[in-house]
């Protein structure tokens, strides 16, 4: 996780193909969605949706009320909820894999339904982990970032999915990294402090960054095992 345009998909990609390389058994669902077609991404979402109305309500009605408490309505808590549920669909599945990357998870989720200043990152991260009592346990990455360089990362994109993305002016983009840094910086410090995470610190360097990276797996591959 990390601010927008801090090279969490990229350097997940680049680790993951590295990793199958050497045998291991690897699947990225949330890279793999969100680089499909933009027709294809909200059909997927729509159907995931859907899917856990009927079949997962009570989860449905309780992840609602907090995207609720949130200050979101109508399409804006649609496309609110449709994230955060196709990351409680991940964490739910028992995937047969070695390693899931999730260059986007729940974390990131609870940091995009904190920016209307009604309930923390913390908080919300607290409210659905206890809708998944049987989630898989993670390590978490974070990828810190210079806020130019994100910046200039994001001006290079071709999409504009992210909501800094959206912004035309460079002094609003400043403006909303600074309040997306200011809740991962306190997500971090009340809830997570150094346990299960590794820092990486993202440079124009991508071959340094994905090495980085790449240890940070392999260290908690190694851990596993022991």
């Amino acid at each position: 996780y990390g601010l927008p345009g801090s090279g969490k998909s990229t350097l997940s990609h680049i680790v993951a193909e590295r990793l199958r390389s050497e045998g291991y058994s690897v699947e990225e669902p949330s890279y793999n969605i969100d680089h499909q077609q933009a027709l294809l991404k909200r059909i997927r979402k729509i159907a995931t949706c859907g899917y856990w109305f009927v079949f997962h309500h009570d989860q449905y009605r309780r992840t609602s009320e907090i995207v609720k408490q949130n200050g979101y309505h109508g399409i804006t808590a649609f496309k609110q909820m449709a994230n955060v549920i196709q990351k409680m669909r991940i964490y739910n599945n028992k995937i047969s894999a070695d390693i899931i990357f999730m260059d986007q998870g729940l974390i990131q989720a609870c940091v995009s339904l904190s920016m209307n200043g009604m309930l923390s990152a913390k908080d919300n991260y607290e409210r659905l982990l206890c809708l998944m009592p049987n989630a898989a346990k993670a390590t978490r990455i974070y990828v810190e970032v210079p806020d130019e360089l994100a910046i200039d990362r994001m001006n290079k994109r071709v999409t504009n999915d992210s909501r800094v993305e959206k912004l035309k002016e460079h002094a609003a983009k400043v403006e909303m990294l600074r309040q997306i840094r200011e809740e991962i910086v306190s997500f971090r410090e009340q809830c997570l402090g150094n346990r299960n995470e590794h820092i990486i610190l993202s440079s124009n360097n991508l071959t340094d960054d994905a090495d980085n990276t790449y240890n940070a797996i392999k260290e908690f591959l190694t851990d596993r095992k022991e």
